[in-house]
């Protein structure tokens, strides 16, 4: 069992607890048992206080996480620095961790290295950022976000295959980038933006990368299986297209995001069906399937 496991088997007894003790608070009410009721409610309240407290101690680092969801990379490093700074000056802020759960790391100074070094790639400071995920891996090696990080990074600036071992690292630590994962982020979004606006988020956050026009009559696309590893994506994309390796990293970001993506375009559908069979042979012959389609482009 990795640890991603067990401290997500620790964050999911802990909301199995707080939603049986409102029930039993709700169902003791309704049979007339008034005390027990209370009792219920009290506890319920007790579990969900120490969150709370949490929140408002590390107001800057969430901040920093939902600015950062925004894509407002300026104010998320400014105030995801200021967190870290306040750790410097009251190093006792580090123990709330308790106070709260997290499915990749129990350490508030990892998580924020993480999300300063995941702005910095935005910004385009690549030295700064690389640096805090080597410090936030140096922290806590079981963590696997800044391994992950470190792959989105390389592959700015380097070849899938220089990234690849990043990405093994990140899996091998149980991040995979399936439905799991985007719960989770999603989870911790939302908690963010509520603590940070007092709004809970009515949809997903905007994906930090824009789809580039895809050209031709008849189009490929990609649709998202939860099971195909992103690695062999990635490589079937550069192999069959032609994409480099920031692009073939794009393209599988926005599969996994929107759960289809288009990856290229062709003037005659044979051609397309070609190039879809050919990613799909080259997957099953990594041991996995994938659904590609291809279908005229629409007419507006």
């Amino acid at each position: 069992m990795s640890r991603k496991t067990a401290l997500k088997s620790l964050n999911f007894v802990l909301s199995a607890v707080v939603a049986l003790a409102v029930l039993g608070a709700f169902v003791s009410a309704n049979r007339g048992h008034p005390v027990r009721a209370v009792m219920l409610a009290a506890l319920a309240a007790v579990l969900l206080v120490p969150a709370r407290v949490k929140a408002y101690y590390w107001s800057d680092l969430l901040a920093g996480l939902h600015f950062l969801s925004q894509e407002d990379y300026a104010r998320s490093k400014a105030r995801t620095e200021s967190f870290l700074e306040d750790l410097r000056k009251r190093p006792w802020l580090r123990h709330l961790v308790w106070l709260g759960s997290s499915r990749y790391s129990m350490s508030a100074e990892v998580l924020a290295l993480n999300n300063l070094g995941a702005a910095e790639v935005q910004l385009g400071h690549l030295d700064m950022a690389r640096a805090h995920f080597a410090r936030a891996i140096e922290l806590d090696p079981e963590c696997p976000l800044p391994y992950r990080n470190m792959f989105t990074l390389l592959m700015r600036k380097a070849s899938f295959a220089e990234a690849k071992p990043w990405l093994e690292k990140a899996a091998a630590l149980g991040w995979k980038g399936g439905t799991e994962d985007r719960r989770a982020q999603a989870s911790a979004l939302r908690n963010a933006t509520f603590s940070t606006t007092g709004n809970a988020p009515v949809a997903q956050p905007t994906a930090l990368t824009t789809e580039p026009p895809v050209i031709g009559a008849y189009i490929v696309s990609l649709l998202n299986d939860d099971v195909t590893p992103l690695e062999l994506v990635i490589s079937g994309l550069e192999k069959v297209f032609g994409m480099t390796g920031a692009q073939a990293f794009a393209t599988a970001l926005r599969v996994q995001r929107a759960g289809e993506a288009a990856c290229a375009g062709f003037t005659d559908e044979s051609t397309a069906q070609r190039k879809a069979d050919e990613l799909r042979s080259f997957v099953q012959a990594g041991g996995h399937e994938l659904t590609c389609t291809v279908k005229p482009r629409p007419t507006s």
